[in-house]
């Protein structure tokens, strides 16, 4: 089932984004085991517990005795509001070297219907033993925030500007002494030309304060610039 993790999807016609944010790429988009969830009738609180077979895994990993634990929170205190809290526990590697990683998400979702206006905030921080049974950890995090205006009936323009550090390479490895640490921003434009379709196009900036990791030419660098284009159709969904 889709992870109880982020506010992004693999689907990416749902998403605010034309690529996913470095924070959704990083964390699980997909869990498999036993989920319990209970919501009020109003829907204004959701609840949940997992026990799963690992961090986007299928099946259990090999030598390895312990399940994964996870929990969600979702509240909207207004109408328009949402506040979310998510939670992973689990073993790292087989019993022998097992290392312990505890990971938590939170995020904001804020949509005024009436101007078009809609507002993600996000923070992942994480923290994983560095060997067993020691009481010592590498940590990583990374925040998000992306704004979307509804421009006129048939366009959206969308800004997303987010960081993503993991100095021990526990998620992201790196050849920097520095650690992995990269900064982004976004510009969307989504033409919606009918019913169900999406014209989308992104231009992104990705930024290196510590490292040059991009190569291009022979030469490396530590800015990066992309341009993407996407057309996508949902016979369900309008915009």
């Amino acid at each position: 089932f889709s992870s109880h993790i982020g506010f992004e999807s693999a689907e990416g016609i749902s998403c605010f984004n034309l690529t996913r944010s470095m924070l959704a790429d990083n964390s699980p988009y997909y869990e498999s085991g036993l989920r319990l969830s209970w919501q009020k009738p109003d829907e204004r609180l959701y609840a949940a517990l997992l026990l799963l077979n690992g961090w986007q895994q299928i099946r259990g990993t090999p030598g390895s005795s312990l399940p994964s634990a996870g929990w969600q929170l979702q509240y909207r205190p207004v109408a328009g509001l949402l506040l979310n809290s998510s939670s992973f526990i689990g073993p790292q590697g087989p019993d022998e070297s097992r290392c312990m990683r505890y990971f938590h998400n939170f995020y904001l979702q804020y949509d005024h219907s009436p101007s078009g206006f809609s507002l993600i905030a996000g923070l992942d921080a994480g923290m994983q033993q560095r060997t067993k049974g020691e009481n010592i950890y590498n940590f990583w995090y990374s925040p998000v925030i992306i704004m979307r205006q509804k421009a006129i009936k048939q366009l959206f323009v969308a800004l997303r500007s987010e960081y993503y550090r993991d100095r021990q390479g526990v998620i992201i490895s790196s050849n920097s002494l520095n650690g992995f640490g990269l900064l982004g921003n976004s510009l969307n434009l989504d033409v919606v030309p009918f019913a169900g379709a999406l014209i989308r196009a992104e231009g992104k900036l990705l930024y290196a304060p510590q490292s040059r990791p991009f190569e291009a030419r022979g030469k490396t660098s530590n800015t990066n610039y992309s341009i993407a284009l996407a057309v996508c159709w949902n016979f369900n969904k309008e915009f």
